[in-house]
C-alpha cells in the first residue's frame, strides 16, 4: 500500500480552479455524455464502492461539517437570546439583542457560503454524471513554503511565540484515460513544521529538478481535472477532491499503485 498524501485533500469550498466547472455547467457543457475515453472502470468502480461521489460524505443542503456546526451554533445563539428577550429584564433584553444579532450575522454568513458550495456541488455533479470528471492517481513530491503567518508579540529571546506555515507540493498526474501524464502545483497547505518552517512529516527538496526524486516524494493521492485538451485539464486540475481517505486508497489499489 503506498503512503497516502493526506494534505489539500478537503476544504469547505469546493474547489474549482479557473471556475472551469461553474462555467461547464452555466454554459450547457455538461448537459450531453463526454466524448473522450472515460477513466479505468476499475478506478472508478473503487470510487463509488468506497463512498459518495463526486464527493465524500455529502450532508443535507450539501453542507461541510464545519458549515453545519455553525448553523447549530448560530441556532443555539439565537435561542438564548429570544430566552433572553423574552424573560424582560433590563439586563437580560441588551444581551440578548447582541446574542440575536450575533446569532443572524453567523446565520448568514454560514447560508451565503453554503449557497455557494450547494452551486458548485450541483455543477460538479451534472460533470460527473456525464463522464467530464476524471480521477487519477497522482504522486506528490517535494513541498516548499508558501507564506508564513505570524501569531502574538516576540518574546524575551526574540522569536516569534507562534508561527504557521502554508506550504505547495508539486504533483505528478497519472491519468487512466489514455491522456499524458502532466504535472500541476497545488494549492496552499497547512502543515505543522519547526520554527524554521521545516514540516514534520512532509519531504522539501533542495531544488525545483529535484522534487521528483525517490527521497523527495510525499506519496500519492487522486487529483481530480475536467476531460478535455491539455489546457483544460492543466488549469482544472486539483488534489483538493474531497474525497474520503478510503476512496483515494481504493483507486490507487485498482489503479496498481504499490
Amino acid at each position: 500500500m503506498p503512503r497516502i498524501f493526506t494534505h489539500a485533500r478537503s476544504a469547505t469550498a469546493i474547489a474549482d480552479p479557473g471556475g472551469l466547472i461553474e462555467d461547464g455547467a452555466a454554459t450547457g457543457r455538461f448537459a450531453a455524455p463526454c466524448p473522450l475515453p472515460p477513466d479505468d472502470e476499475r478506478v472508478t468502480a473503487a470510487l463509488r464502492g468506497s463512498g459518495t461521489m463526486p464527493v465524500s460524505g455529502a450532508r443535507l443542503l450539501g453542507l461541510a461539517t464545519s458549515q453545519l456546526v455553525l448553523a447549530v451554533a448560530a441556532c443555539g445563539v439565537l435561542l438564548v437570546g429570544a430566552l433572553l428577550l423574552g424573560a424582560g429584564s433590563v439586563s437580560g433584553t441588551g444581551v440578548g439583542v447582541v446574542l440575536l444579532l450575533l446569532g443572524a450575522g453567523i446565520l448568514g454568513f454560514t447560508w451565503t457560503s453554503a449557497r455557494g458550495r450547494r452551486r458548485r456541488l450541483l455543477a460538479l455533479a451534472s460533470a460527473w454524471q456525464n463522464g467530464w470528471l476524471r480521477f487519477a492517481p497522482a504522486r506528490v513530491g517535494a513541498v516548499w513554503v508558501d507564506r508564513q503567518v505570524t501569531h502574538g508579540r516576540a518574546n524575551s529571546q526574540g522569536a516569534n511565540q507562534d508561527n504557521r506555515y502554508w506550504f505547495r507540493a508539486v504533483v505528478e498526474v497519472h491519468p487512466t484515460d489514455s491522456t499524458p501524464v502532466f504535472t500541476v502545483v497545488t494549492d496552499p497547505f497547512q502543515a505543522l513544521a519547526d520554527h524554521e518552517g521545516a514540516p514534520h512529516d512532509l519531504v522539501s527538496a533542495p531544488n525545483p529538478v529535484d522534487a521528483f526524486e525517490p527521497e523527495c516524494t510525499n506519496g500519492w493521492t487522486v487529483a481530480r481535472y475536467l476531460a478535455g485538451d491539455d489546457e483544460t485539464r492543466f488549469a482544472s486540475a486539483t488534489v483538493t477532491t474531497n474525497l474520503s481517505v478510503a476512496q483515494i486508497s481504493a483507486a490507487l489499489t485498482a489503479a496498481g499503485v504499490r
